[in-house]
This record gives structure tokens, sequence and C-alpha cells, in this order.
């Protein structure tokens, strides 16, 4: 149980972080980028559209992590899901440069996350 501490506290903080970071994001860039400006319902209903690609990568992230873990050693799954979370984390960062609202590039950032 000690040997795989690190992914479960690595996992619940990914967990915890997903929507604190992405909602805001998203709300921030669609308030920022639209013109005219979007009111609060309309920005609420595409950030939470975004999210449907968070579950989407969560459950696609269970099945492949679940294969990864069977097959593979321990180690390799951590490095796996740290590979994930790293391009993630750099996803969200260009997502942030790019600075424009799309819903396909907002579900592609959500997916990964959620990977």
């Amino acid at each position: 149980m000690l040997f795989v501490e690190p992914l479960i506290v690595q996992t619940a903080i990914g967990n915890a972080v997903n929507a604190s970071v992405l909602v805001p994001l998203m709300s921030l860039i669609i308030k920022e980028t639209k013109e005219p400006a979007w009111d609060s319902d309309k920005t609420n209903h595409y950030c939470l559209l975004a999210l449907v690609g968070l579950g989407i990568g969560e459950v696609a992230g269970a099945l492949v992590f679940g294969k990864i873990e069977d097959n593979y050693s321990g180690k390799t799954s951590t490095c796996f899901c740290l590979l994930m979370t790293s391009l993630s984390c750099l996803l969200c960062i260009l997502y942030t440069l790019h600075f424009e609202f799309s819903l396909w590039l907002s579900a592609l950032l959500c997916a990964f996350w959620g990977l």
C-alpha cells in the first residue's frame, strides 16, 4: 500500500483541481473574448458543456490506466499518470496563451485533463 501512496495522493489532487481550475479558466476566456459579451447563463452553459470532455476523459483514462496497471509495473503506471498530468498542464498553459474560446479546444483540454 505504501508503494502506491504517491499515486493515490496525485490522483486525489488531480481530481480536486479539475473543476476548480477549468471552469474559471474557461469562464474568464469566454468573458474576455466574446463580442458582444455573453451573459452569465450562456457562459456557464458553454463552460459546463466543455466539461463533458472531462467526464469522457475520466472514463477513457480509467480504462487505459487499468490496462496499464494490469500489464505493467507500478512504476510504469505512475510514470504514465505523471506524464499525462504534465501534458494536461502544458495543454492548459497553451490554451490560456491562445486566449480564445473554442468549444472543441475546450473539450479536448478537458478530455486530456480527465485522462
